[in-house]
């Protein structure tokens, strides 16, 4: 047997066992909250530490796996994300897929197209946004995918700044005023993203970080 077809039998092997997780991990979720759903080094986003270091006050779960593609993200979602009713959902997707987009434009842009519409068949109220990714021309894809679907894009290309304690101090001063139930599941979704991405910038999460994100 290859090295080559070892490595694919390792690859298939983990995200196997991802999706075996993220399935137990639902029957524990809170319904109707934020969901992160990207690929390679994502899922190890201990996204649940940073929601409880900026005190949001609605659930964020990260259902992310390594070798995720655009071409399998329904069914990824069907099986791993669809059970917690996400009311909103941060896709950080594509980076797995540029030998696709070099290749076959449209078969990219209509497989992307195809997974938003699966989603909003789910749940038509869920809100999505797209994430940019390192590789220019992809950026390019989803910037325009967001004008023609209607979804935000979030330019995590400039690194941002990892700061809880602001975010906590806007919090709170947002809930003073009395907007504490328009603010349980209708924060931006870029402030939300940034914050992911500030995380990333400053700590690089890396396998090191799994058993933080195995409880999100």
């Amino acid at each position: 047997m290859g090295i080559q077809v070892l490595k694919k039998e390792e690859i298939m092997g983990s995200y196997l066992l991802e999706i075996k997780n993220y399935k137990s991990l639902n029957t524990f979720a809170k319904k109707g909250g934020c969901v992160f759903l990207g690929s390679g080094a994502d899922k190890y986003l201990p996204v649940s530490a940073i929601a409880d270091a900026c005190q949001f006050n609605f659930p964020v779960y990260n259902r992310s796996a390594s070798s995720l593609s655009i071409l399998d993200a329904s069914t990824f979602y069907d099986t791993c994300v669809k059970a917690v009713e996400p009311e909103s959902l941060i896709l950080h997707l594509g980076g797995n897929d540029i030998e696709l987009l070099k290749k076959n434009p449209s078969l990219f842009d209509r497989s992307y197209i195809a997974f938003i519409a699966h989603i909003r068949e789910c749940n038509p109220k869920t809100r999505i946004a797209l994430v940019s990714c390192s590789d220019a021309e992809l950026n390019r894809h989803l910037r325009a995918l967001c004008d023609s679907e209607k979804c935000v894009y979030c330019d995590e290309t400039r690194p941002k700044v990892w700061n809880p304690q602001t975010e906590c101090e806007v919090s709170s001063f947002m809930y003073s005023q009395g907007f504490t139930e328009m603010l349980r599941v209708k924060k931006p979704l870029r402030n939300i993203a940034d914050l992911f991405f500030a995380y990333m910038n400053v700590f690089e999460p890396e396998a090191e970080f799994e058993s933080m994100s195995q409880v999100s």
